[in-house]
């Protein structure tokens, strides 16, 4: 057998490991995590929320975390603010518990899908949008297309729609590299490199920590492939409405 052969041994046997050990993995972690909150089906599929507060005073607060992010990324957040005001935290389609969405995947798409999900829900209106990078500008384009609703928005360090065409990265390539990671993931591979997951799940409370790691890194994630914006929010950056408020926070980095 050539050196050629062997590696190629090798490497096949390393890719059969991880994807048995990913299959197992991934079964592991929906025993052992299931979903925390609702499911809310939003045409054909289903978007998993968490709802605290119900019963306080309105505005609703509603929580939209980063790019492969979801809902337990606001575990501190929402139990705080769910003491004064009914709030919502949302996985977008494709995340966290929430089944896989339409694609293109979009600020737009997601802000659709958040308000099919609120409409159902019948949370007291207005709603304060509180978004974290990405989140940021699903929390825009709803305010861009719902913006009677919308009291006001928290944007936390969130992400700018021209921010890849500033880095030189284009949506190609944005989509593209999703996809590889998408890849690596079904083999496991992505557990060996854990640095920038550990950074979304730190701090949190043990549990919520357990679902950050175990949700973010999976295929199914990482292959939504969100873009920025679609050609219907195109006036995303304009005011909810006259009376609005935005807040922008930051911090010390945005996905």
């Amino acid at each position: 057998m050539s050196v050629l052969q062997i590696v190629l041994v090798i490497v096949l046997a390393i890719l059969v490991f991880g994807f048995l050990y990913e299959t197992y993995a991934q079964a592991r972690d929906r025993r052992r995590y299931p979903a925390p909150g609702r499911f809310v089906d939003v045409g054909g599929y289903r978007l998993h929320v968490q709802v605290m507060g119900e019963g306080q005073p309105g505005p609703t607060v509603i929580l939209d975390a980063g790019m492969v992010s979801f809902s337990s990324n606001w575990a501190w957040v929402q139990s705080a603010v769910a003491t004064a005001a009914p709030t919502l935290a949302i996985d977008r389609a494709g995340f966290g518990w929430s089944d896989r969405g339409p694609k293109p995947r979009s600020a737009g798409q997601s802000a659709r899908e958040l308000h099919a999900a609120l409409e159902k829900l019948n949370l007291p209106r207005p709603y304060v949008l509180v978004g974290h990078s990405y989140g940021g500008m699903t929390a825009r384009a709803y305010a861009s297309l719902y913006r009677d609703e919308v009291a006001g928005m928290v944007l936390v360090d969130a992400s700018h729609p021209d921010q890849w065409v500033r880095m030189g990265l284009p949506s190609k390539a944005m989509g593209s590299g999703s996809y590889v990671f998408s890849f690596l993931a079904r083999f496991g591979l992505l557990h060996l490199w854990s640095t920038e997951y550990r950074l979304l799940a730190n701090g949190l409370p043990p549990r919520q920590y357990g679902e950050l790691m175990a949700y973010t890194r999976i295929s199914r994630a990482l292959a939504t492939g969100e873009m920025p914006l679609s050609p219907g929010t195109a006036s995303v950056g304009r005011r909810p409405s006259p009376s609005a408020t935005w807040v922008i926070c930051r911090s010390s980095s945005s996905v």
